[in-house]
């Protein structure tokens, strides 16, 4: 009996001998799940805004615009935005508004690579220009100005600060509208 309570002396005292005089060890940071979330515990929110450029590939139009994104908080790589785009082209002049929904999926931490799925719906007015304006004018028709409500899914990549999307659209939208953009940050906070 006394020689098992002197091994635990012993190894009581030597279990103690490696802390002396360090700081207690800190858990390591859980990982995450998810590939291609952040390791981070806590919630982000990041907004974006970005000129954009681009085509339209059915209404031969040339598209000028600007988005935003903003990644929702504390739901990983999740974001929602809106686009304005002002095409050019064709018979027609359009203004299309446009709300997506994507989830961008990082190949690194250091957020320099990734692809992003996407849906959304859009809203196209348009109306005529040019000598076809002349034509609508002169036999009155309704039907030569309007406007479009309709579904996109598609996607897109993103390297740094460069992005490039194509959506695919439905219901009277143009079938490929494709775009390329350069993000700047607005805004990054960071909450509980």
């Amino acid at each position: 009996m006394a020689a098992l309570a002197c091994t635990l002396a012993v190894t009581s005292v030597r279990g103690a001998e490696p802390d002396q005089g360090k700081a207690p060890a800190t858990p390591p940071a859980p990982r995450s799940t998810i590939p291609g979330t952040p390791n981070t515990n806590r919630c982000r929110a990041n907004v974006d805004v970005a000129p954009r450029i681009g085509v339209s590939i059915n209404d031969d139009q040339w598209l000028f615009g600007a988005g935003l994104r903003s990644s929702m908080p504390c739901l990983g790589n999740l974001g929602l935005g809106p686009s304005l785009s002002l095409g050019v082209g064709g018979n027609h002049m359009t203004l299309r508004s446009t709300g997506h929904l994507d989830y961008m999926l990082w190949f690194d931490d250091g957020h320099m690579f990734g692809v992003y799925p996407a849906i959304g719906a859009s809203v196209l007015f348009y109306w005529p220009v040019g000598p076809f304006a002349t034509f609508c004018e002169r036999v009155n028709l309704d039907e030569c100005s309007g406007y479009v409500f309709g579904g996109e899914i598609g996607g897109g990549l993103r390297y740094r600060m460069i992005g490039i999307d194509a959506f695919v659209g439905f219901a009277g939208l143009p079938v490929l509208s494709i775009m390329a953009s350069v993000s700047f940050p607005v805004a990054k906070q960071e909450g509980q």
